[in-house]
């Protein structure tokens, strides 16, 4: 089975993209899918994002500027039992 990388950025998603592919060429062998989601900057569009992770089993990577989206997406996938990386809080 395919793993799934979300990347959700309220930008065009380029330093996650980075980041992750740097880190996935560490595990060659590993059969994993990148989806990025740019430009991702309202609050329902977070919400139905977290939800296709969790749906998809994804691990979500996210480089949200807005401390306020951070905490929700870090809430939201709590909630969801969903593993979240921020590459851009502390």
């Amino acid at each position: 089975m395919k793993r799934k990388v979300f990347i959700l950025s309220d930008s065009t998603g380029d330093t996650a993209e980075k980041v992750v592919s740097a880190a996935l060429r560490q595990f060659e062998s590993h059969n994993v899918e990148v989806i990025i989601f740019p430009r991702v900057r309202e609050e329902h569009e977070i919400e139905a994002l977290v939800e296709r992770a969790a749906d998809s089993r994804a691990l979500l990577v996210h480089t949200t500027v807005n401390p306020r989206h951070r905490e929700m997406l870090q809430t939201l996938c709590s909630d969801a039992g969903l593993e979240e990386i921020d590459l851009i809080g502390t």
